[in-house]
């Protein structure tokens, strides 16, 4: 199995199980718990993860040195990134003395 498809299973897996919680909890406060509600959302949830990383793509199945998500296309503001707030040469950056550009 490739790198993308077990990226992709994996943030279903854990869609499925998020969904599943915040179900349970909050059914847990009104002390009724629909377990078909609960699994019919939680494989719907799965299901539209897949379906999202399929046309959207998933930056943790993109080579990035192994690290996951930062520096991935289409963030910005990471502490390694030269383009991040604050950073030497990032557009937070204050001009140099001396009226230079």
């Amino acid at each position: 199995m490739g790198t993308f498809f077990k990226a992709a299973l994996m943030r279903a897996l854990r869609t499925v199980f998020q969904t599943a919680l915040a179900m349970i909890t909050t059914g847990a406060m009104g002390s009724d718990i629909n377990w078909k509600t609960i699994s019919i959302a939680s494989v719907l949830a799965g299901l539209t993860s897949i379906a999202t990383s399929l046309t959207t793509g998933l930056p943790e199945a993109e080579d990035h040195g192994g690290t996951g998500t930062p520096g991935a296309p289409g963030t910005q503001g990471t502490p390694d990134s030269p383009d991040s707030p604050g950073s030497p040469g990032g557009p937070g950056e204050d001009p140099p003395a001396g009226g230079a550009p």
